[in-house]
């Protein structure tokens, strides 16, 4: 929950009953609540809630979500235990102050911090005229990037795809290492704030600037780790060089999940004009079949994916096969794999709604062990 304190903010108050996780709350670029929960004593519609400073909570449950926050803005969280105005004692448990967390830490590559709204690249950059950079995302767990290596490796091919200058890991270690410390010691003085708790790591490459940053899961991974996803699939055209780089000329992936949005959907598969399965917008497919767990191979026109890799090292069963929609629906279980999602189990295929998996949450338990060595 948020109170609003001494700050101004644009809000949509959610319907009856919705009261999100602080962790879940406080994530993505913006501050968004988790999916909406349900509670037997809220019986009426969820209204703003005011922290009155030195006094009592007033109204029902807050529920909230904040379009957006200024640098360094505190936010309050707490739980309200109450009958949203019944007459029955109510108990509040004691409030904590947070800083809100939004593109919290950049880091360029000489490893100097800048803030979140700092002016580092150019209006006529070319990284933003023409997307002509690439990128890597990945786990910030516990302090340490995940998969750091693998990804390092994936930016120098993707840079070198893309015509961009080879790229020397001992500076991006370094910067990550910065941004990592940064992001352990906000955490660690915004009281009550899980020291431990995960962050999204960026490695942002172009031929003038590169930096990383480091800022909160968003919801929606979080919500798709935890519910999985209904998805449709798209064909995306042609796919050039450029197919197996992360670069960020990305107008064609963020038209495919507004595309797939549109179909009341959260997430889309690409196919090839032939029907065969690549990869999401900003995932690798993996289905279980037979006891195997396949997924297609990084020789066809997809990038090569980090997670199904890690996945791949510790399974038991696994390859790389050319799959169909058919395979899809035949499937025991569909999943996609990101560096920050992890694994999202697909539970809709284009309107149809996919056979609950024998073993569905093991593919997601895999995943984070291999995340975690």
């Amino acid at each position: 929950m948020i109170f609003d304190t001494a700050l101004a903010i644009q809000a949509q108050i959610l319907h009856d009953g919705a009261v999100g996780k602080v962790a879940d709350v406080l994530a993505g670029d913006r501050v968004q609540p988790a999916a909406p929960r349900r509670s037997g004593q809220l019986q009426h519609r969820a209204v703003r809630a005011i922290h009155h400073d030195g006094g009592s909570l007033r109204g029902a449950l807050l529920a909230e979500r904040v379009a957006e926050m200024p640098d360094g803005a505190g936010v309050w969280c707490g739980f309200w235990c109450g009958n949203s105005g019944h007459t029955a004692n109510a108990t509040a448990v004691t409030l904590c102050p947070m800083m809100a967390r939004s593109a919290d830490v950049v880091v360029d590559l000489d490893g100097v911090r800048h803030g979140p709204t700092a002016p580092l690249v150019r209006a006529v950059d070319p990284v933003l005229t023409n997307g002509d950079g690439v990128f890597e995302t990945t786990l910030l767990r516990g302090g340490r990037p995940c998969r750091l290596d693998a990804h390092l490796a994936r930016l120098d091919r993707s840079a070198a795809i893309a015509g961009l200058p080879r790229q020397d890991p001992a500076r991006w270690r370094a910067a990550v290492d910065i941004a990592a410390a940064h992001w352990h010691a906000g955490a660690s003085e915004a009281t009550g704030y899980d020291v431990a708790a995960d962050g999204v790591l960026r490695l942002l490459c172009g031929r003038a600037v590169s930096f990383v940053t480091v800022s909160a899961v968003p919801a929606r991974a979080v919500a798709a780790r935890r519910d999985g996803l209904a998805v449709v699939t798209l064909n995306p055209g042609p796919r050039g060089a450029l197919a197996g780089a992360k670069s960020l000329s990305y107008a064609r992936n963020v038209a495919a999940l507004r595309e797939a949005e549109r179909r009341g959907a959260g997430d889309a598969i690409f196919v090839d004009d032939d029907g065969t399965v690549l990869e999401g917008p900003r995932s690798s497919v993996v289905i279980a079949q037979s006891e195997i767990l396949l997924s297609p191979p990084p020789t066809l026109p997809i990038l090569a994916g980090t997670t199904v890799a890690a996945l791949f090292e510790i399974a038991p069963r696994t390859a790389y096969r050319v799959l169909t929609v058919a395979d899809l629906l035949a499937a025991e279980g569909v999943w996609l794999l990101s560096a920050v999602t992890l694994a999202a189990r697909v539970h809709t295929l284009d309107g149809v709604a996919l056979p609950q998996a024998p073993a569905a949450g093991e593919p997601a338990r895999l995943v984070n062990l291999a995340m975690s060595r």
